[in-house]
């Protein structure tokens, strides 16, 4: 009875599928959540973005938000509790003002290539030249990781594409 709510629980006529992941349910839920120009991160299963089975799921995302951003994450990333190849979703919802629907327009995609975790899960920590561990202005030791790289480089995108959120 729960799953008649959803769109993404129904098949191609219209019928309730027998089976439905979580992760397709909070898609909806999430986005069924926005305000209109609101924008969400959401981590998924690399699968969802990528196998022929789950266009649905991607088409349906993009009849109701613009997809921003794909940053795929190292294996590592969450590691020890998962080894699953995830990708960080952005989306803006559709809206007139602030996000006005668009047919064809250009997404940022990153891929992530230093985690800031070895295959163990263990953190890894950035080096000084002489060997001595890095340590920000906070004290704080800093991990080995390159998504302030992705992060910057997507702001430059966003920028230069004039997001409504990043248009000067």
């Amino acid at each position: 009875s729960v799953l008649r709510n959803y769109r993404l629980a129904e098949d191609f006529r219209g019928k309730l599928r027998k089976r439905v992941g979580r992760d397709i349910i909070f898609i909806e839920r999430n986005l069924n959540f926005l305000k209109p120009g609101g924008r969400m991160a959401i981590v998924l299963p690399q699968g969802r973005l990528n196998n022929k089975s789950d266009k649905y799921i991607r088409d349906f995302i993009m009849s109701r938000a613009r997809i921003l951003a794909v940053v795929s994450l190292h294996t590592n990333t969450f590691k020890p509790h998962s080894g699953t190849k995830t990708s960080v979703l952005f989306l803006q919802k559709w809206d007139e003002k602030l996000c006005p629907y668009k047919e064809d327009y250009p997404i940022f995609f990153a891929t992530s290539r230093k985690p800031g975790k070895d295959n163990s899960g263990d953190y890894i920590l950035k080096k000084n030249p002489d060997g001595s561990l890095v340590i920000d202005e906070y004290d704080h030791f800093v991990y080995d990781h390159d998504l302030d790289e992705v992060a910057e480089a997507f702001i430059k995108f966003a920028k230069k594409e004039k997001v409504s959120f990043w248009s000067n």
